[in-house]
């Protein structure tokens, strides 16, 4: 599932506050100390989870199932959920914005159960949370986003995640000075995520899927501007060449040379220059070595042309898994 471009994209909506008694009561829900709903009842804000669905993350999700599998629902570890009224179909409805990952492991876990012939997961129980801050204003999407970062310090979000969160508080219009009080990080460190964030998309998806550290990566942007994600993605591909895990480090760093830079600008323009050439009468009465030589950079330019022809964007990537199933959906 690609899921770093909806993230990045932000959280479309305001938040609608809803009535928090008719939204359990919608629900089916019975009421304690705890709410208990069926976990199918809930639903999610797009886009508002920071996890990104990496191999690390999907790890944990599978580490949950077993866990739930094992002991069954744990009604002392609540879920958060925002009560909204849901302007189409009239309802009050519950999204969880604090839980997502013991939401996205439940139809795994339940799979588990019934293969072990124990009965399924339905309830869950729930902490709602009225929609309205002291009863009057709406909750912000930065409120909420912080309320997710502090409930996760036992399992903390990435560094590219905290990111992501530093940009909505900063799309908020929020200062740095506050975002950092209160996302618990250092005024530089928070600096530094959201230069990562204006920072070209190739470099940002290698701190994303941790390959690249921030750090290092804030380094060269601070030194080369965009030419980092350039010398990023060289050095990536080097490592691919050699069947190597692409974890970059600062010696795997090329940095451009004026005269790489210059060639590289001028790359175009000599292609045309070497389309004339091959095209003048006089091409056959160059040496031979010489018109093999020119032959031979045209046919890797080709090469290189075509490929960027190809719509690399409809390509399969880690974070373009197929679409789960309902269940997984509602989880999300």
């Amino acid at each position: 599932m690609h899921n770093m471009d909806q993230l990045e994209a932000g959280v479309n909506g305001q938040i609608k506050p809803g009535n928090l008694k008719e939204a359990m009561k919608a629900a089916g829900a019975s009421s304690g100390d705890l709410w208990k709903l069926p976990f199918y009842k809930l639903h999610i804000i797009e886009g508002f989870n920071l996890r990104v669905r990496t191999p690390q993350y999907q790890a944990k999700i599978d580490e949950y199932a077993e866990l739930l599998a094992n002991e069954g629902w744990l009604n002392h570890a609540p879920m958060k959920g925002l009560v909204q009224h849901d302007e189409g179909t009239g309802e009050h409805r519950i999204y969880i914005f604090d839980g997502h990952t013991r939401l996205l492991a439940l139809p795994s876990a339940n799979a588990k159960r019934s293969a072990r012939g124990l009965p399924l997961i339905s309830d869950v129980t729930v902490i709602g949370i009225p929609s309205k801050k002291n009863g009057k204003e709406p909750i912000s999407t930065a409120d909420l986003t912080v309320a997710m970062v502090q409930a996760n310090m036992s399992n903390p979000h990435t560094a590219y995640e905290l990111a992501l969160a530093c940009q909505r508080l900063a799309d908020e219009q929020i200062p740095n000075s506050e975002i950092a009080k209160r996302l618990s990080l250092s005024t530089e460190w928070v600096k530094s995520l959201l230069l990562l964030m204006k920072a070209p998309k190739e470099l940002r998806e290698r701190v994303a899927t941790e390959a690249l550290k921030v750090t290092l990566a804030v380094e060269l942007l601070k030194e080369y501007g965009d030419d980092a994600a350039e010398m990023v993605e060289e050095a990536a591909a080097e490592k691919e060449a050699q069947g190597k895990p692409v974890k970059i480090t600062k010696k795997n760093i090329k940095p451009n040379s004026p005269f790489t830079k210059a060639v590289k600008r001028s790359a175009p323009a000599m292609y045309d220059a070497l389309a004339i050439v091959k095209k003048d009468p006089a091409f056959a009465q160059l040496n031979t070595d010489t018109r093999e030589k020119l032959l031979e950079i045209m046919a890797t330019l080709d090469k290189a042309k075509d490929d960027g022809a190809v719509d690399h964007s409809k390509q399969t990537t880690i974070f373009d898994a197929a679409a789960g199933d309902q269940g997984e959906k509602a989880a999300a």
